[in-house]
């Protein structure tokens, strides 16, 4: 089963391709198709094998952008069939800075909160450390969404072991990847998008990270019954579906068995603007 890379949120664009620089983790997990069959639009035939299909995570760095420096977690909930091809429907995105996050959500109709990443890089020892030799260095990234709830993510990501002082000249070659991607049919935008990203990215095999992520379920604190009024309606339809949400995530980073994961370095991704599919 091949799954395309997770595409990213985007960034205003006013003159398309936009262009983004930077590195991140892209992890696949095997995922039962069974379980996150009602976390996906009925609409879309699930591509799986064996009762699986292809989720998993995107965890970037952006150096340089449209919208400068940000941070951004994409989290995918299976792979789905359209028009002939396996594209990857996006669960939810976290993004460092609130202008990205309203890009991503009215312009992509991707599902975007805007969260805190903070990093603490460590090492550990191995049999033969002596200048690092046999050494393997990790990065805990902690993400908590900034919108009043306690949903958290860590991720552990490992880097690449140092296994010699010449491993700094080993360079990869680099590839190119073209990837389009299904998004929208949400409350900033109800018309289902397609759009592409084009790559130029070198491309590492790292250990896969290790994942924890915790949610609050929602619950009415207020004491009150919930009114019939169109406003309270559509408050509890959101907090139904941020809760849905909630639960498609756990599935995917908690309850879901990673299977392989890639180091993008030196990456240069392009992007066009997203066109409405019927």
């Amino acid at each position: 089963m091949i799954s395309p890379t997770p595409t990213t949120t985007m960034a205003s664009l006013q003159k398309p391709p936009s262009i983004f620089h930077g590195s991140g983790v892209y992890q696949m997990h095997l995922v039962k198709a069974d379980v996150i069959r009602p976390f996906i639009p009925k609409e879309f035939k699930i591509v799986e094998t064996l009762g699986y299909t292809m989720g998993g995570f995107m965890l970037t760095t952006y150096e340089d952008s449209p919208f400068g420096p940000f941070d951004e977690l994409v989290m995918l909930a299976g792979i789905v069939s359209h028009s002939g091809s396996s594209l990857a429907w996006t669960g939810k995105a976290l993004v460092s800075t609130p202008e990205v996050c309203n890009s991503s959500r009215k312009e992509f109709g991707i599902v975007t909160e805007v969260a805190s990443f903070s990093k603490i890089e460590r090492k550990t020892g191995g049999l033969l450390n002596m200048n690092g030799i046999g050494s393997r260095s990790y990065k805990d990234i902690h993400i908590t969404e900034t919108n009043g709830s306690s949903n958290t993510i860590t991720i552990q990501t490992p880097e690449a072991p140092h296994l010699s002082c010449l491993s700094k000249f080993i360079i990869t070659p680099p590839i190119s990847l073209s990837l389009t991607s299904l998004s929208g049919l949400t409350e900033y935008c109800p018309r289902l998008l397609q759009y592409t990203c084009d790559f130029q990215t070198r491309v590492s095999v790292v250990a896969t990270s290790k994942v924890r992520y915790q949610f609050a379920k929602q619950e009415n604190k207020s004491g009150l019954e919930p009114s019939s009024s169109s406003s309270s309606q559509q408050q509890q339809h959101r907090s139904d579906n941020s809760s849905m949400r909630d639960l498609m995530i756990d599935i995917v980073m908690n309850k879901s068995n990673p299977i392989a994961a890639f180091h993008f370095h030196s990456m240069k991704m392009e992007v066009d603007s997203p066109t409405v599919v019927s």
